[in-house]
């Protein structure tokens, strides 16, 4: 029975409608978007790459490179890409070859190979060992399943040399501390997203190789240290604290006038070459974390604001032969020997009388004292570009009995970090004026334009030249207070074993009995020892401060932290050619300073931003009888450290390879022609 001819005609038209509808849906496709498929087919075939710019580089006053970028490599694997082109054997065989080369356990390595994902990293930054191992293993000879990708590691060449400034970063190259973390962004630079095409297995086609450039490099810091001064702070520190078994130390030199820091030194201290490795304790920067009690070393801010209020150096006050009752308590002098009885404010200073302060303080009143703690800022930070700066502590409740404004006259009742006590000495130094402590010169623009032409240029940036003052004290007062902190050095002062021969010294000790945290009261077998002066008195340009925490056996400031004071202040006048003042003898030594412009000049020439900034040394006469005086070398690679040493008339000796770990004789002592100088150099670990 034929079908009728309405029911062909029926199938007829639905065989016409489905074709129909076909051919519209493919016409739909081929001329009009569908934003749902384009986006599928953007996640099928289309990838995106973060580009990571190079980190700015870091380096001292003087173009000393402190943090350099290094060029490492780092494993990947592709799993995607591996199930797809290796047998299953093959895999296996690689994961045991990885293992191997890298020494990191199968159990360990295995989810990664096995992983779901595109692409995952299986060891970042290789030492040259590790990825010599990979080649030997047949590792790289997995096609594009297994590869190395070149990447950029942070490298400090001095190693502990200024670590808490200088802070740490992570793998990925973040700030995790110091500098490294405050200036992060602008070190940074700018990161870009890259696309690219995926062909059938996976593997990236870049659209447009102009991509590769959108992103932006990260700017390069000039700091105010000088790499030198910072050598002698932390080498100094370091022998006082072993000499007194103390716990730990800090040691901060400034310029006065600009408040620039020289050298910020802690102890003890780490490698930031590799930060897990070290304690918490010891990455901790303590010139501007750790608080105490300053002591004595604030009691010439006490007898400043007497002479503010009508005192005169010659005020005499009568000092109660060793004791004096303050309502139920008795104040008495550091030592029971010592049984003043009338002193002027300057002799108040010279033998550190705590008696002679409580009286200035009691007189002086709460609003007189609390009006001078304010104007100091005590209890307020500096603001010194450096995170984690803590404020100190003050209440002015403190200051509500008669005993608690004693012992403010003293040091005690209160606290502050060192660098709050450097920059009070810096005010002293600079005429009463207070200057505003930084560690940063300048930044050093990177110019984009260069990167096509393949060269490096750089420009100057953002100079760091507004100096920031507050007014504290009149000159004349600062200058009283300076006359009478030189006695303080001089002999039969607290402070004579800072004294230095070829300039006058204005100081004060400081030794503070810390507060037992079990008792609540002050501990007689627990100090702070401190010492903060300047010079040369008269025509201040350096200040310094030697902090040293808990010193066994001698424990007076004296004792303790006056000579590290000492040697760490001639090392830096001597350092900045600071004519002796009882001499008009020229100093001579080499010298490889140069102004922020001319170091802009340098980075223009410079074609290796991984590297350390070739900067030539000053070349003396010749002249038979001649001294010679080399600059500090270490963290130089042989060429470098030959090229400074120039044609010096030296018998030099090279051990080793690598960066220069140990010159001998020492970079501060003074060579005769024909010496022989050893320079020992040392791989990096």
């Amino acid at each position: 029975m034929g079908a009728s001819p309405t029911r062909i005609r029926i199938l007829k038209a639905g065989f016409l409608i489905f074709a129909g509808a076909i051919v519209a849906r493919a016409v739909q496709l081929q001329l009009y978007s569908d934003p749902r498929l384009a986006r599928m087919a953007e996640r099928q075939f289309s990838s995106k790459l973060t580009a990571l710019p190079r980190r700015g580089l870091i380096f001292d006053r003087n173009g000393e490179g402190l943090a350099i970028s290094i060029k490492v490599h780092s494993l990947f694997f592709r799993p995607e890409i591996a199930r797809k082109e290796l047998p299953r054997a093959e895999r296996i065989r690689a994961l045991y070859n990885v293992a191997k080369a890298i020494r990191v356990p199968v159990p360990q390595l295995a989810p990664k190979m096995a992983s779901e994902k595109g692409f995952v990293w299986v060891k970042r930054q290789l030492t040259p060992a590790e990825e010599q191992a990979l080649r030997d293993h047949g590792v790289l000879d997995y096609g594009d399943a297994i590869g190395l990708a070149e990447e950029t590691k942070r490298f400090y060449p001095n190693r502990e040399l200024g670590a808490h400034v200088l802070g740490s970063v992570n793998v990925d190259g973040q700030g995790l501390e110091g500098l490294e973390l405050f200036y992060d962004a602008i070190l940074n630079g700018e990161r870009a997203r890259i696309s690219s095409l995926k062909d059938a297995m996976g593997r990236k086609i870049f659209r447009d190789e102009r991509g590769m450039l959108a992103f932006k490099d990260g700017q390069s810091l000039v700091l105010t240290i000088d790499k030198a001064v910072q050598y002698e702070a932390e080498k100094n520190l370091r022998l006082a604290l072993e000499e007194h078994k103390a716990r730990s130390g800090t040691v901060i030199v400034a310029e006065v006038g600009t408040g620039e820091i020289l050298a910020m030194a802690n102890y003890p201290t780490y490698n930031p070459n590799a930060p897990k490795s070290a304690l918490a304790d010891s990455r901790r920067n303590r010139a501007i974390t750790d608080t105490y009690e300053p002591g004595s070393t604030f009691k010439p801010f006490v007898v400043g604001m007497a002479l503010e209020k009508g005192r005169t150096p010659e005020t005499k006050l009568y000092c109660e032969k060793g004791s004096f009752k303050v309502g139920k308590y008795k104040i008495s002098e550091a030592e029971a020997r010592e049984k003043y009885e009338w002193l002027t404010m300057g002799e108040i200073l010279k033998y550190s009388s705590n008696i002679g302060a409580a009286k200035l303080a009691l007189d002086l009143g709460p609003s007189t004292l609390a009006a001078l703690m304010d104007r100091m800022g005590v209890g307020k930070r500096t603001d010194i570009d450096l995170p984690g700066e803590v404020s100190g502590s003050f209440s002015v409740k403190g200051l509500n009995t008669p005993v608690r404004l004693a012992n403010t006259g003293f040091g005690h009742g209160f606290t502050v970090t060192p660098l709050q006590i450097l920059s009070y000495y810096l005010m002293l130094a600079n005429g009463g004026k207070w200057v505003q402590p930084k560690l940063v010169k300048a930044v050093l623009s990177e110019d984009p334009d260069s990167l096509e032409r393949g060269a490096i240029r750089y420009k100057l940036g953002h100079r760091f030249d507004t100096i920031r003052t507050r007014k504290m004290f009149s000159p004349a007062i600062a200058s009283q207070v300076t006359r009478m902190l030189e006695t303080v050095v001089e002999e039969k002062g607290t402070g004579a074993a800072a004294q230095l021969s070829e300039w006058p010294v204005a100081g004060k000790t400081g030794t503070a009995q810390k507060v037992d945290s079990d008792t609540h009261r002050y501990s007689r077998t627990r100090h702070i020892a401190s010492f903060a002066g300047f010079a040369p008195s008269r025509d201040p340009k350096l200040v310094a401060l030697v902090v040293i925490d808990e010193p066994q056996g001698k424990f007076y400031a004296g004792e303790t932290a006056a000579p590290a004071f000492r040697d760490i202040m001639r090392a830096s006048l001597l350092r900045q050619q600071i004519p002796p003042v009882d001499s008009g003898s020229r100093i001579q030594e080499l010298s490889n300073r140069t102004s922020i412009n001319a170091l802009a000049e340098r980075l223009s020439a410079a074609k290796k931003p991984a590297a350390l900034i070739d900067l030539p040394a000053a070349r003396p006469e010749h002249n038979e009888k001649a001294q010679i005086r080399l600059p500090d070398l270490r963290g130089l690679s042989v060429r470098e450290a030959l090229r400074n040493i120039g044609d010096q008339p030296l018998d030099i000796e090279v051990v080793g390879s690598g960066a220069l770990r140990e010159q001998l004789p020492s970079h501060d002592q003074w060579l005769a022609p024909g010496t022989k100088l050893r320079l020992v150099f040392e791989r990096a670990d």
